[in-house]
């Protein structure tokens, strides 16, 4: 099912589905490579310098993502930062659709929609852990969670601008016919404030990535990279350039033998 929805997906804010095959009767699913790895990590990696620009970017592009889904009438039923990718180019790419859902047998308009909105109210949950470093009441399990979602709206960060907070309400109506779509969404002041500094928001995120790159290579960088001047600018915007994704190309792939040590599915 997963493999039957990835197929028909070709747009820049989800990842690339490329092929797949069986060999000796292990399925290989082949995807595109997003380096840079999750919103989730990038969150943890800069707890506490996340600015509302950088958040209102990144909701920018999944909300993309999710119009392109929702004009399918496919709902995605699993938003949250840990299946958002980061590209080379600070693009964010929806991934992991194995509990995805096709909605073909809505007999309503209005069912369709009613499903879609789930998606809207996890974006909501997704924002506040890019603000916050955590969903909401995620120390919360079983009962107690489920009385939170069912009984009270998530508790909206400090110091968010209006356009910020607004979002977010639209975000958690608790009738989900009452909640914009992706598309509506997308006209949203808070995005589209956000979109006029995309250019420099993107410059913000990629340096930021691509120094927890460096500094993972070698350590000893980490101090270089917060005290050198102006030559930073130039030297980032060269590996930027060396790890911007090229065109994939068709090439025999190379299958370890079982029990080699090799991970077949790692992490990003």
């Amino acid at each position: 099912q997963e493999i039957k929805l990835l197929s028909q997906f070709k747009h820049e804010n989800i990842v690339q589905y490329y092929g797949s095959e069986t060999i000796e009767g292990h399925l290989y699913i082949y995807m595109e490579y997003v380096h840079l790895g999750s919103i989730n990590k990038y969150i943890q990696q800069h707890c506490g310098a996340i600015t509302e620009s950088i958040v209102g970017n990144f909701t920018h592009h999944i909300l993309r993502g999710l119009a392109f889904l929702h004009g399918q009438n496919i709902m995605h039923r699993d938003i949250k930062g840990a299946n958002m990718l980061i590209d080379g180019n600070g693009v964010v790419k929806l991934a992991d659709f194995g509990t995805a859902k096709h909605m073909i047998r809505a007999t309503l308009v209005k069912d369709v929609g009613y499903d879609l909105a789930v998606d809207i109210w996890s974006l909501g949950c997704t924002i506040i852990e890019m603000f916050n470093g955590k969903p909401p009441w995620s120390g919360l399990e079983g009962p107690a969670a489920m009385f939170k979602v069912l009984n009270k709206d998530p508790p909206l960060p400090d110091n968010l601008s209006h356009e910020a907070k607004d979002f977010l309400k639209c975000c958690f109506k608790r009738n989900p016919a009452a909640r914009p779509s992706a598309r509506e969404l997308l006209t949203h002041p808070f995005i589209r404030n956000s979109s006029h500094y995309s250019k420099h928001v993107q410059e913000v995120i990629i340096a930021g990535c691509e120094e927890v790159i460096r500094a993972s290579c070698d350590p000893s960088l980490t101090r270089k990279t917060t005290t050198s001047g102006g030559n930073d600018a130039r030297s980032s915007e060269s590996l930027v350039s060396q790890l911007t994704l090229q065109p994939v190309q068709v090439v025999t792939p190379y299958f370890p033998p079982r029990n080699s040590g090799f991970v077949s599915n790692p992490g990003s």
